[in-house]
This record gives C-alpha cells, sequence and structure tokens, in this order.
C-alpha cells in the first residue's frame, strides 16, 4: 500500500490534543508534519510532538494560510499528504476508507467531506464543505491566501473538481471540525482582518 504523510499548521494549540491525534493516526500514518505560525509554547511543546514522531518548524505568519501549508510539504516523502486542521479529526469511516482506496493512476487528489461541530451545534452540510484533503504528493501545492484550495499539477480546482482527477471520496469518510464559540469569533476577526488587506 502507498504511504500517507500528515501536513498540519498550528498556533497555540493543546499539544496533548495533537498528541492524541498523532498517536490515533499512527497506523495509518507514516510521516507527520506540523508547521507552527507562532504559537507562545513552542519551545516547550516542540519536543513533545517530536517525541510523538511530528516534524516540527517554527514560520512567521505571513498572513496566507496557502503558503503556510505548503513549508509542510518539505518534510514529506510520502506517496500522499493528508491535510488536517488542528482542530479536526478523522471518522471512523475516513479510517476505515484510507486503508483501502484503490486509485486510479489519474487521479491526483480526493474531495473529502468535512463534518463541522460549531459551538455546540452540527453546522448544515453544503457542496463547498467537499474539500481536496488528500493528494499526491509532488502533485499538489495550495493557492489562496485565505479559503486556500490544492492545485493539482497546477491546475486549479475549477478545473479539476469532480473529475476523474479529483473525486469524492464516499460521504461516510469524512472529517469532524470541532470549534467552541468563544473560537468562532476569534477566526471570524482574523479572516476579516486577513480579507480587509
Amino acid at each position: 500500500m502507498e504511504t500517507i504523510g500528515l501536513s498540519m499548521i498550528i498556533k497555540d494549540e493543546p499539544v496533548d490534543r495533537l498528541v492524541m491525534l498523532i498517536d490515533f493516526l499512527r497506523p495509518l500514518v507514516s510521516q507527520f508534519s506540523i508547521v507552527d505560525t507562532g504559537s507562545q509554547d513552542y519551545e516547550r511543546d516542540k519536543p513533545l510532538l517530536e517525541t510523538a514522531g511530528a516534524q516540527v518548524c517554527q514560520v512567521d505568519w505571513r498572513n496566507d494560510f496557502a503558503w503556510a501549508r505548503n513549508q509542510t510539504l518539505q518534510y514529506l516523502s510520502t506517496d500522499w499528504v493528508l491535510h488536517l486542521d488542528a482542530d479536526e479529526f478523522v471518522s471512523m469511516g475516513l479510517v476505515d476508507w484510507l486503508r483501502s482506496y484503490d486509485a486510479s493512476p489519474q487521479t491526483m487528489g480526493y474531495l473529502i467531506f468535512t463534518r463541522n461541530f460549531w459551538g455546540g451545534e452540527w453546522g448544515i452540510e453544503v457542496d463547498a464543505h467537499w474539500h481536496c484533503r488528500l493528494f499526491r504528493n509532488g502533485h499538489g501545492q495550495w493557492y489562496k491566501p485565505l479559503h486556500e484550495q490544492v492545485a493539482l499539477d497546477g491546475k486549479h480546482e475549477d478545473f479539476t473538481r469532480d473529475t476523474i482527477v479529483l473525486p469524492k471520496a464516499p460521504k461516510d469518510a469524512y472529517i469532524i471540525h470541532s470549534k467552541p464559540r468563544d473560537k468562532i469569533e476569534v477566526s471570524a476577526e482574523l479572516y476579516k482582518q486577513m480579507e480587509n488587506r
């Protein structure tokens, strides 16, 4: 079976939750690349994450999510890249699918559904919640500073989405995105500042 590496960017995330995620994914994921964009406790948390098996580095935040995510790729030599955020977790359906998916040679990535659990409530389900979260290493690069997407072999998602190049994984193979109410407001303020710039 082909190998999978995890790509993640973080800032001031609970390190115990990250270590738990790494440990949970270890049977499926052979490399973990984490780029920190300015955590206050970076020097304390870095050795804990490295002990758990992650490659960790810190970069200066540039108001560009795509640029930050692309920094994770230099530390991955796996066949595929799985992208998660620090406030996300994988469903058992996704775990089962990752154990057995069989990609066509023409398939460069997969759209994976995200179920949002924000402020203690399940969010609505819309087509925009399908994102490219798994792609062939060396064939994908993030673009757009905000609400970033993955270009596959230089082609933007507008051209690859729902084609054999970027099909949908089964809907029960989803990612759970959880965010408490106080973090929703913080994220919304950051996005507003970035949009104004």
